[in-house]
């Protein structure tokens, strides 16, 4: 008897676990083993915090972030490769701007930042690149921060940042776009460091505000 005969004769209690069971297989190829990149691992994290001279002392908050369009397992939706979503690009950066001691909720800051991401870099599925060579993630992201009062804006910047991960560097041997997670990772964690940073520097001068 052939599998089919087999599952027509499986009693109606079974139904569900057969669909389920036909659904796995009729999607297997159809999806790609991929994941977000990790909130934690892309968070800077500064050993010194901005102090009351430091013009950008719990002042700064974070308005908007632009073009951050996360991660799908589809490969028809376009973007398999490792991206962060807004919301997680988001309580990352705000999370390394409290660390670096410049960070505000809205309603008590006196500078806003503005980002938005302009190149992810990202491999996708016809890349040359593979896990044993090595995958790098080479982004740009443009950091705009203002006054809110009056409307003026101090800073603006296009920051670029490279992350690299492969198998033989010890990155882990598995999925493509899971070790082009840890590169991805690395890049946007520089980037949002090199930000902060930038921005930490300008606030130590002094300025008319």
């Amino acid at each position: 008897m052939n599998m089919w005969g087999t599952l027509v004769k499986l009693d109606s209690n079974r139904k569900p676990l057969i669909a389920t069971t036909v659904l796995l297989i009729s999607l297997q190829g159809c999806v790609s083993i991929t994941g977000e990149p990790n909130i934690d691992k892309t968070t800077p994290v500064f050993e010194t915090q901005a102090n009351q001279d430091n013009q950008f002392n719990q002042s700064i908050s974070l308005r908007s972030i632009e073009n951050f369009r996360g991660t799908s397992i589809f490969p028809i939706a376009g973007h398999v490769s490792p991206n962060m979503p807004e919301h997680a690009a988001r309580e990352a950066l705000e999370n390394g701007m409290k660390s670096a001691g410049i960070y505000a909720p809205f309603e008590d800051s006196r500078y806003v930042l503005d980002v938005k991401m302009l190149e992810t870099g990202e491999e996708g599925a016809l890349s040359s690149a593979s896990t044993f060579s090595g995958i790098t993630r080479d982004m740009e992201v443009q950091y705009v921060l203002s006054s809110k009062e009056p409307d003026r804006k101090l800073f603006n910047e296009i920051v670029k940042s490279t992350g690299y991960a492969s198998c033989s560097n010890g990155d882990g041997c598995v999925s493509f776009y899971l070790v082009e997670r840890v590169a991805a990772e690395r890049s946007y964690k520089e980037s949002f460091t090199k930000a902060i940073n930038a921005i930490l520097e300008l606030g130590a001068r002094t300025l008319d505000t």
